[in-house]
This record gives structure tokens, C-alpha cells and sequence, in this order.
């Protein structure tokens, strides 16, 4: 005979129908509860995973294990470090163009390689893995060319003159909003890194116009040091990333895209994101930002009858990049859509996934986005929390954690032989000059 299933629930009922005239009734179901539970082991395993469940639901967002240690075990991501050379395909489908995948190992061309190089000993280098270990070890520090195959295009014309920027002082205070020691530990990691491939900071605090919120501040500071001090290439990074693997290259990133775009961004729900992103120097890149930031309309907090759209646009200055782009979220939004042509200034983006640089740190129960994309792995270039306003407490102890996992990656780093100067910046450093 089959035996019937019973919940809890149902053996206490069970039990209690059972001793209805039984004076000392309490202490007998218990028992008679506790006899039965027994029979059925798998029920206590059930109700347990029920609590378990609802306990981490209750405290989500609240732990720094949480989103470490305990979602990496539940839930964990299968790729790994997100492979720059090998972007993934990205198609646009209002513009039903694919970004084609780049292979540099496939297409190195190896013999034009030593040709190019006359100085390299010939006798290690006998095919292309040979050659293309050497150009990943020692090429890339050493600025030596070489081309694809196929393709007369030299890829390394001499060494980019590449600048890292950071603001952080605000009038709102939103973009100071760390506490003076973790704001020091964000300059010193970015320090550290421009050090290590001889990039320049760039603190663009002074450049700060205090009549809009911070954000859009980037703008005007991006123009001016690309007019000014002539850079190739800003890598902007807002003060809520942490830059995880020192040994990525801003340029290999730069060359995955075949230098063809001016902005190469990552794209996340919202969206591509713009607190992060790399600019590309040239007169479109001048002129879309001065357009940009010519959307005073979109400062403000904008209504539609009395109800504010703010919390359902993205913030600051990254909603004029949806307006001048058309994108989906903006579209969804149903405000007034851009009159110029949209699709002409989308085609200047690159749209990269976020493990590409804006990876991001996700509660295991996070379904909202994919996570095999947006989540960190150790390997992943920078971490990125993206805080809007002052920092919960869960930011601040997320942002501590990293910043030392990030100090312990580089004293490795440095005892296999890396010289890395990470003292250059003082407490002084929160009053840098623009370099």
C-alpha cells in the first residue's frame, strides 16, 4: 500500500484528533508529532531550506559574505576572467550591424613581426606561439609593432599617450561621500595602476562646475585635457570602482575594438554605463560632448503632470547619452526622442559586456541580471558598485573588502618581480593638482 504523504502540519492534526480526551494532550503530541516526523526525514530537510531561504531573503543586501564567499558557492560562475581579446559579438539591433569578433593570436602575423622588430633574437622565436608569448611578455612593455594578418594596418604606431581621470570633489557632495581613508585607498589603486604602465592620473577636481551635480562635470574635463594636454585615449572611472588586475592594459582593450570607436563602453539592464568608460580623442568625441552637455533640460528633475521620472531614468549626465542615442530604456521612458540622427552618433559606441571592465558584485538571489556576465571573478579588470548618493553601509564594507583583496593582488604581483611604486601617492594626494 501506498503510504499517504504528510506535511507537519497534517501529522499535528493528526496527533491532536488523537488525544482530543487526553488532559495532558501537549506533551503527547509532541511526542506522537515527533514519532512521526521520524518516519519522514526528508521533511525536516524541506523545512529547513524553506528557512534558510527566507532568512537570506530577509537579509539580502546586507552582508559582505553574502554576495562573496556564500553566492560564489550557491551560485556559482562558470567562466573566467573576462577574456578581452575575444569581446563578444554585440549586435545592435536597430542598426542590424554586428562588431566583429576580434582574434589577436589567430591574425597575429608573426614573421612580419620579427621583420619589424630586427633586434629580437631569431632564435627564439621560430612560429607564431613563440613569437606571440613574446610580444604578450615583452612587446607590450617594450611598445613594439606589429600587424594582423591580411591587413597593412600597423597596430602599435608608436605608445598611446593614455589618461586615467578621477573626480571626486562635489558641491552636493555625492562624489566625496567616502570616508578620507577609503577615499585615499581609491586614489592609490588607481595610482598604482598608471604607475605600472605609465599612464597619467588625472584629478579633475578643479574642473568641477558647481552648477550641475558632479557627473556631468566629466564632460568639460574630458574636453579640456584633450585639448590642453593632447591624450589619445581617457579612461574615465567614477570614485566607486575598484581596478582588480593590475596587469590588464587599457590598451589591449583599445585594440580588441581595431581602434574604430571613439567611446568603447559596457552595457549592462540599464543600458550602457558611463561611469566607467574609455574616450577616444578626435574631433566627433569633441563635439558630442560638447553636445551633451549642452541638455540642460535633462538636469533637472523632469516631470510628467506632477510625478518625477528621476527614479526611472538613468542618473545625471548618463540620461543625455540615452536621449542622444535613442536607447531602449529611453525610448521606454516616452519623453521627447532626439531629432538629430541617433543612429549615426550610436555607431561611434563600442558596447562591451560588463566583465569587460564594469563587472559588478551580485547577492546570489540577484535575478535581475545575468550573472555568468556582470558578476566578479578573480582575473576581472575592475569591480564597480555603482553608488548613487552616499553609500550604504554594505557599499562601504564591500568597497574595504575589495580595496584589500586588490592590495593583496599587487604585493604578489610585486614579489614575482613587478616594480610597482604604490607609496607615491600621500594623504596629500585627496589635493592633487591636475597633472
Amino acid at each position: 500500500m501506498q503510504r499517504k504523504l504528510l506535511t507537519p502540519i497534517a501529522i499535528a492534526a493528526d496527533a491532536m484528533s488523537s488525544n482530543d480526551h487526553d488532559t495532558d494532550s501537549l506533551s503527547k503530541l509532541y511526542k506522537q508529532a515527533r514519532l512521526k516526523l521520524k518516519r519522514y526525514p526528508f521533511l525536516w530537510l524541506g523545512v529547513f531550506i524553506i528557512v534558510v531561504i527566507l532568512a537570506a531573503i530577509f537579509f539580502r543586501f546586507t552582508y559582505v559574505w553574502e554576495h562573496t564567499s556564500f553566492g560564489d558557492k550557491i551560485r556559482p560562475v562558470r567562466r573566467k576572467a573576462c577574456i578581452v581579446l575575444k569581446l563578444q559579438q554585440h549586435h545592435d539591433k536597430d542598426l542590424t550591424t554586428t562588431v566583429p569578433r576580434v582574434d589577436h593570436e589567430n591574425r597575429f602575423d608573426w614573421k612580419n613581426y620579427l621583420q619589424l622588430n630586427s633586434d629580437l633574437p631569431p632564435n627564439g622565436i621560430v612560429d607564431k606561439k613563440s613569437a606571440w608569448n613574446h610580444w604578450k611578455n615583452f612587446g607590450i612593455k617594450e611598445k613594439r609593432q606589429y600587424r594582423f594578418t591580411n591587413d597593412s594596418r600597423l597596430i602599435n604606431e608608436g605608445p598611446l599617450n593614455i589618461g586615467v581621470m578621477i573626480i571626486y570633489e562635489s558641491s552636493d557632495k555625492r562624489a566625496k561621500s567616502w570616508p578620507d581613508d577609503v577615499m585615499l585607498a581609491l586614489v592609490k589603486n588607481r595610482q598604482s595602476y598608471c604607475d605600472r604602465h605609465g599612464y597619467t592620473l588625472i584629478n579633475a577636481n578643479n574642473l568641477v562646475n558647481y552648477s550641475r551635480p558632479a557627473s556631468w562635470s566629466k564632460l568639460e574635463a574630458l574636453q579640456y585635457h584633450f585639448t590642453e594636454y593632447n591624450f589619445d585615449y581617457i579612461f574615465y572611472l567614477d570614485m566607486d570602482g575598484i581596478i582588480m588586475n593590475e596587469e590588464l592594459r587599457l590598451e589591449t582593450i583599445i585594440d580588441a575594438t581595431e581602434r574604430k570607436y571613439d567611446f568603447i563602453v559596457t552595457s549592462d539592464q540599464n543600458g550602457f554605463n558611463v561611469g566607467t568608460f574609455i574616450a577616444k580623442n578626435t574631433p566627433w568625441t569633441l563635439n558630442f560632448l560638447q553636445l551633451t552637455w549642452q541638455q540642460e533640460w535633462l538636469v533637472p528633475n523632469i516631470y510628467v503632470g506632477t510625478k518625477t521620472l528621476d527614479s526611472k531614468l538613468p542618473f545625471g549626465e548618463q540620461r543625455a547619452f540615452h536621449y542622444l542615442t535613442n536607447s531602449e530604456q529611453w525610448i521606454k521612458s516616452k519623453l521627447p526622442t532626439y531629432t538629430g540622427d541617433w543612429k549615426e552618433i550610436r555607431s561611434h559606441f563600442y558596447f562591451a559586456p560588463p566583465c569587460a571592465f564594469n563587472s559588478y558584485v551580485l547577492h546570489p538571489f540577484d535575478f535581475s541580471r545575468p550573472r555568468e556576465q556582470f558578476h566578479y571573478v578573480p582575473g576581472d579588470f575592475l569591480v564597480h558598485f555603482d553608488v548613487e548618493g552616499e553609500p550604504t553601509k554594505l557599499q562601504n564594507q564591500l568597497v574595504k573588502h575589495f580595496l584589500s583583496k586588490a592590495q593583496s593582488t599587487l604585493a604578489v604581483v610585486t614579489t614575482r618581480g613587478t616594480s610597482n611604486d604604490t607609496n607615491r601617492t600621500s594623504s596629500s594626494s585627496l589635493r592633487l593638482q591636475r597633472q
